[in-house]
């Protein structure tokens, strides 16, 4: 699977992560995320429609409102965004990944003060 015009400078990790209702108002454009573990459950909510991420890849809009639901088992995802305090460019990379969920790109974790 390949996204390369999607373009990010930041990745979050998360395992078992519950998100309440919120928008992410430091974000710019769109999100990536991608979930995967052994659970049941754990679907984005996004402005009340409910998106199954197990496994799959959705792009989304992080300044409308968004929450996950409740799930059983361990749940991770990854999400890959443009924040407001990073320099205006994004990592040039593009995403390329298995069927079986393996990056086939080295991914360059950046942090800037």
């Amino acid at each position: 699977m390949r996204f390369p015009d999607f373009r990010w400078t930041t990745i979050q990790l998360n395992k078992n992560v519950e998100c309440k209702p919120h928008i992410d108002t430091n974000n710019v454009g769109k999100s990536l995320i991608l979930g995967w573990g052994n659970y049941t459950g754990g679907e984005l909510v996004i402005e009340g429609k409910l998106h199954n991420i197990k496994n799959k890849f959705l792009f989304f809009d992080g300044n409308r409102g968004h929450w996950t639901q409740k799930w059983i088992g361990d749940r991770y995802s990854i999400i890959f965004f443009t924040h407001t305090f990073t320099p205006p460019h994004p990592h040039k990379h593009g995403i390329v990944v298995t069927k079986e969920g393996i990056f086939k790109k080295e991914i360059l974790l950046r942090t800037f003060v």
